[in-house]
């Protein structure tokens, strides 16, 4: 992840995972978005991150970020 005058400019989600959708499409609803907890819990909370990545809970998601 890349951080620019408190933007998130850069994303990717790697690993050993299944992704029944385009993770393309999750890492772009991330770009440009202040990084935030809060600001990131609003824009989870529109995204189903199972979706995108098997047995991934969104307050995972937050728990790696923050």
């Amino acid at each position: 992840m890349s951080i620019l005058k408190g933007r998130i400019t850069d994303i990717h989600f790697c690993g050993d995972f299944f992704s029944p959708s385009d993770i393309t499409e999750l890492e772009q609803a991330f770009v440009n978005q202040p990084y935030r907890e809060e600001n990131i819990q609003e824009l989870l909370s529109e995204i189903q991150i199972g979706n995108y990545i098997t047995h991934l809970t969104n307050e995972d998601v937050l728990k790696v970020m923050f």
